[in-house]
């Protein structure tokens, strides 16, 4: 995990190189919590671009990250979860 200061803002993001079946179970898994919901990264929505597992995956996972305590161990999906400061939205 990277190593952030806690007053900072963090998110949590799928690793760069992570395998695509590993990036679907995190998403399945975190668009399956009560506190998680994925509508944005559906077709026509807000966050469905850009179209890719990569990136609908970290969307789920941050979601998942941010609705359950901002714990690191909230960001580690089976080890590709990755904290970090900069804003993954921009």
């Amino acid at each position: 995990f990277l190593a952030v200061a806690l007053d900072e803002r963090t998110w949590c993001i799928a690793k760069p190189d992570s395998p695509d079946e590993a990036l679907q179970k995190a998403l399945d898994y975190a668009c399956g919590q009560p506190m998680v919901n994925c509508l944005q990264i559906q077709p026509g929505n807000g966050c469905y671009s850009p179209v890719n597992l990569h990136s609908h995956s970290s969307f789920a996972m941050n979601l998942y990250y941010q609705g359950y305590g901002k714990n690191s161990w909230n960001c580690n999906f089976s080890g590709i979860g990755i904290l970090t400061t900069a804003d993954p939205s921009k």
